[in-house]
């Protein structure tokens, strides 16, 4: 029985040592931080959302394709929907996406069924002001890297939208 309380003891000073390291605090602080951070993006970025700038493959839709295009985002907890018309006919694409604030620039994965049905994965950036969410993306494969900035040069095979809160 005195064994035991020794090795507690000194389990729980061990612990107590280790908590007050130089470091340890900052530590689980900046962890604290960027899960708040994540929250809070996470929770800015709910609601409604219609593009108003789209860009694929070295060219910018006009405002009138936009329009016709009628694409929608739908943003309810980790899920997204993106709806928009094609060719007359309306289709949307749904998944989860995983951010990371932290990363410069802040950055995202998203999986799901695209337009068809058929399984994707997306890999891409971010960036959110006040009521204008960016977004650019490329299909994810082994050799495919994120982008580094919001643009969509020919042969690149990204797409890059602006959206602006639907209110």
């Amino acid at each position: 029985m005195k064994h035991s309380r020794v090795v507690g003891l000194a389990v729980l000073a061990l612990t107590l040592a280790w908590v007050n390291l130089p470091g340890s605090q900052t530590k689980a602080r900046a962890a604290a931080a960027a899960d708040a951070s994540w929250e809070q993006v996470l929770k800015d970025l709910q609601g409604e959302w219609v593009c108003v700038e789209e860009e694929s493959n070295g060219k910018k839709l006009g405002k009138g394709a936009i329009k016709d295009r009628n694409r929608r985002l739908t943003i309810k907890g980790n899920k997204l929907i993106m709806k928009r018309v094609e060719g007359g006919t309306q289709g949307h694409m749904e998944g989860r996406f995983e951010l990371d604030p932290s990363a410069e620039p802040a950055h995202f994965d998203l999986s799901g069924k695209d337009y068809d049905g058929a399984f994707f994965e997306l890999t891409g950036i971010y960036e959110l002001k006040d009521d204008a969410l960016r977004l650019c993306i490329i299909k994810a494969a082994k050799d495919v890297k994120r982008p580094k900035e919001f643009s969509a040069p020919e042969g690149l095979h990204r797409d890059c939208y602006t959206f602006k809160r639907d209110k």
